[in-house]
């Protein structure tokens, strides 16, 4: 609700920011798509970067990888590129983090951080 008052604003060039965090989870694919089509382009400076918690798929790794090229395909035709940042995730099951979990949404050994900037 707020991110049309902020785009609003911008015409002033006070409500550019140099990084944005978008904190997807439980949000569907159409949410972030939306935040960055309509929203990022209009908030980011020029040199700025931009991220979102990358969780889409999380349980089987070739669904992470497939949400991963539908990303960059989907930033690239809106305007950006995106560097992906590997993070090694420890065993949750080992730990016993998922105990009494029925469906655990994260299952991968490794997190990719997405650090997305305009093309150019």
């Amino acid at each position: 609700d707020i991110l049309p008052s902020l785009i609003e604003n911008e015409e002033d060039g006070t409500m550019l920011f140099d990084v944005i965090y978008f904190d997807t989870f439980a949000e569907p694919y159409s949410a972030l798509r939306t935040f960055f089509e309509d929203f990022v382009i209009g908030l980011l400076d020029d040199g700025g970067r931009w991220g979102y918690f990358n969780g889409l798929g999380a349980d089987r790794q070739v669904c992470y990888d497939v949400y991963g090229k539908v990303v960059e395909l989907d930033l690239f035709e809106a305007g950006f590129e995106v560097e992906w940042m590997g993070v090694e995730v420890p065993d949750l099951e080992e730990g016993g983090e998922w105990d009494g979990v029925k469906r655990p949404y994260w299952r991968l050994k490794e997190y990719r951080l997405p650090v997305c900037r305009f093309i150019g």
